[in-house]
């Protein structure tokens, strides 16, 4: 962040290298691609908070048509009184996400406007992400977290190490085992020639499979479990690689869960990875709280004994 804007009575960070488009009311911010778009602008709270949100898209578009397929609250933090979300269904072929998110200080809209193709939002994510969440107005408290700074002893230093040694565990491993040209073509190698051939796991993939899928399920705000568009599943898989990132069905999964409670087997009695390396993903390493903590590639968690 090198830069910021200000509105009428609020001021957000501007990734570097982003472009900055000022209309007499709102801001719109750029990545370099210019494949997708984040405006923010303020509006007075004297409606829903889905109103005020499609009030700021036809004030921005001239119109909007899509229909929310997701609304929801969450716990505010940064000093805003309220802090909403709302996504918009738009059909899978478009591949591009749409939504809203809304900030609201003393009866105060303040609305970020998402806009753009799915591969820009998952690439330039963390920057989007940041600028928006940078989002203050003039007359919030200024945060000191000096004044509330926590020690950073031997102790904590030992836990970031171990966190991050098991993050980049998986890419390392994977350019270890291979020299394919990028990271991910390398795990990939690695995943096919290690786990998946050796396990029998045919239908399993890194990348998402053609023809029909299961639809994907997620708790909604209430605790429901419910249905969500496919297109979600479809974007770009590697940020979530090596913790995720997986394509794959029952049979395939029931023949990795065979090795792990087998200690190395697969289904025909061949062992395919040494016991000792296998148990050695269960030893405890990042502790997550009291009784659970994170291996390598799996949480271990001490329940009722």
């Amino acid at each position: 962040m090198i830069s910021s804007v200000a509105l009428e009575t609020s001021r957000f960070s501007v990734p570097n290298g982003w472009k900055v488009r000022k209309a007499q009311d709102f801001v719109t911010l750029v990545p370099p691609e210019q494949d997708f778009t984040i405006t923010f602008l303020e509006r007075p709270l004297t409606a829903s908070i889905h109103e005020v949100a499609q009030a700021a898209w036809q004030h921005v578009h001239g119109s909007f048509t899509l229909i929310p397929f997701e609304e929801g609250s969450f716990p505010s933090s940064g000093g805003w009184d309220a802090q909403y979300e709302i996504g918009y269904d738009v059909p899978t072929k478009e591949s591009r996400g749409v939504r809203a998110s809304i900030n609201v200080f003393q009866h105060r809209a303040y609305v970020a406007l998402i806009d753009g193709s799915l591969a820009g939002l998952n690439r330039r994510g963390a920057q989007a992400n940041q600028a928006v969440q940078s989002w203050r107005t003039t007359a919030m408290p200024e945060e000191k977290l000096l004044e509330a700074a926590l020690p950073f002893g031997s102790t904590e230093a030992q836990t970031f190490a171990r966190f991050i040694e098991h993050a980049m565990s998986g890419y390392a491993a994977a350019r270890a085992y291979s020299t394919a040209e990028t990271l991910q073509d390398a795990f990939r190698q690695a995943m096919s020639e290690v786990v998946f051939d050796p396990l029998g796991m045919a239908h399993t993939t890194l990348t998402p499979p053609a023809g029909p899928r299961a639809a994907p399920h997620a708790r909604d705000l209430s605790g429901r479990m419910i249905s969500f568009p496919q297109r979600w599943d479809t974007s770009p898989p590697d940020s979530a690689a090596p913790a995720g990132a997986v394509w794959s069905t029952i049979d395939d999964l029931s023949k990795y869960l065979l090795v792990e409670l087998s200690r190395g087997m697969n289904e025909s009695g061949v062992r395919v990875i040494s016991e000792p390396n296998l148990m050695k993903r269960r030893t405890p390493g990042v502790a997550v709280s009291q009784n659970k903590s994170y291996g390598l590639g799996l949480f271990i968690e001490e329940d009722r004994g």
